[in-house]
């Protein structure tokens, strides 16, 4: 009897879950947060970054497949060569954030954004005002009835991005001509109208590359002719992975550039922060390093800036 018993309350067990699966899965996905709180997809790893440092990774539900820095657990939904509807539906989003550029955005986000009510923002970041908009941008989004410009946690976030790039009262003029180098191989620079080329003529150092595109491929032959008075190489390690131990003019010279003034004296500089290539409020980390670096390449030391005799490469191209 006791084994009947049994028997019945496991079938009724089964039955309830079974019931409750079917209830769940009936749920529309077109239904709001119970507490009204923003679900946002972030289809863009620089603006999960900025959610993150908005204070706002606990509202994000999907993400970019190529995403680094926000938790692993958050699902992926597509990434710039499409968007994987089935699952971005499945995270019954508020909010999708994308970084489209000027494409027009796909026909089906479109469609089932209008189907299920979603907001979605197509936001452009390159320089570092697009930084300081898509911060108001996401802000607004956030606080649609507030009439406060801005909430107290994306001010604090600006002012800290302005802080960062104020100049120092000396301004590093004696590192010379600096060419921001993204990669080695192949050889690519960061030039005008990128947020790294911007950040650099904040702290007031002289680029080496004064006109041209925000990325640049460059050959032997234009790093040859460019030689500039000072590098700094920008490759960011893996997230969680160790630093590098290499000396910085050694990534030059194993790569065949040992000829260049600036690995001949040693005015090579890593910046090897994770976030260091994200347009993305990630400049803040990128801003202080380069502001480190330039004040090391400013420094008069065994193989770092020039000596007391020697000056730096556009004085004497003036003589």
């Amino acid at each position: 009897m006791n084994t009947l018993k049994r028997t019945l309350a496991l079938f009724c067990m089964m039955v309830l879950c079974v019931f409750a699966g079917l209830v769940a899965c009936t749920r529309t996905p077109e239904e709001p947060p119970q507490d009204g709180s923003a679900r946002i997809v972030a289809l863009s790893p620089a603006i999960g970054i900025i959610l993150r440092d908005m204070g706002l990774a606990e509202r994000v539900v999907g993400r970019h497949a190529f995403d680094q820095f926000l938790p692993r657990q958050i699902p992926p939904c597509g990434d710039q060569s499409g968007i994987d509807m089935e699952r971005l539906i499945a995270c019954r989003p508020t909010h999708v954030f994308t970084q489209w550029g000027s494409r027009d955005l796909p026909g089906d986000l479109l469609a089932q954004a209008k189907h299920r009510n979603w907001v979605v923002a197509n936001i452009e970041i390159l320089s570092l005002a697009d930084i300081t908009r898509a911060v108001m941008t996401i802000d607004r989004l956030m606080h649609p009835g507030d009439t406060q410009e801005l909430s107290p946690r994306a001010a604090a976030l600006v002012d800290q991005l302005a802080a960062s790039l104020r100049p120092d009262e000396a301004p590093p003029h004696i590192a010379g001509t600096v060419l921001l180098l993204a990669s080695t191989k192949p050889l690519s620079a960061l030039g005008p109208g990128s947020c790294h080329h911007e950040t650099l003529l904040a702290l007031g150092a002289t680029p080496a590359i004064a006109q041209g595109a925000p990325y640049i491929n460059l050959d032997a032959e234009d790093l040859l002719r460019l030689d500039p008075d000072s590098i700094v190489l920008v490759l960011p390690r893996p997230e969680g992975a160790m630093r590098y131990r290499l000396e910085p003019a050694m990534l030059l010279n194993a790569a065949g550039f040992a000829g260049l003034r600036a690995v001949e004296r040693g005015r090579v500089e890593l910046i090897d922060h994770p976030e260091a290539l994200i347009p993305s409020t990630s400049m803040i980390h990128f801003a202080t390093d380069l502001r480190a670096a330039l004040s090391r390449l400013g420094d008069e030391s065994p193989g770092g800036a020039a000596g007391p005799h020697e000056q730096p490469r556009e004085a004497q191209d003036q003589e």
